[in-house]
């Protein structure tokens, strides 16, 4: 009806309204579905209990082998319930995840690197820097004074 009402001066902001709205309709309905699915597929839940330890523990363990030990599942079948889930391996996320919380201990102007690798469980300082250059590009003193930097 709205297509043919050639005299209607809002027609195409009508038609572009309509338009949004069922795409909005069909949304709703499929994050319906995807949460209601979500929380009984034993693949999500296995996701969820993997990010949960993630969170909890990465400043001890960084293995797939202690996590999916941990979850009584094999190395393999971890890997793929993430790569499912989450569209990373395991390690992948595992490394993103501890980078990201080493981030966060470096922006404190409290703690030293060689702290921060205490704090992450590295036997010593240059093991750290090593891991984290190679996840990042740079070594924690050269990140730690781009931020210091991009305060200023």
């Amino acid at each position: 009806m709205k297509l043919t009402d050639c005299l209607n001066r809002y027609q195409y902001e009508q038609i572009v309204l309509c338009a949004r709205m069922i795409l909005y309709e069909i949304a709703e309905k499929a994050e319906r579905i995807y949460s209601d699915t979500q929380s009984t597929t034993a693949c999500w839940q296995l996701k969820d209990k993997f990010v949960s330890m993630v969170e909890e523990e990465i400043r001890c363990f960084r293995s797939v082998d202690y996590y999916a030990d941990r979850l009584c599942v094999t190395v393999r079948h971890l890997s793929k319930v993430v790569k499912q889930t989450m569209d990373y391996t395991a390690k992948q996320w595992i490394d993103n995840y501890a980078i990201l919380e080493m981030k966060v201990a470096l922006q404190s102007a409290t703690l030293s690197v060689q702290e921060v690798a205490w704090m992450f469980h590295f036997p010593d300082p240059s093991t750290f820097s090593r891991y984290f250059k190679k996840r990042t590009g740079y070594s924690p003193s050269e990140y730690r004074n781009a931020l210091l930097n991009d305060v200023r």
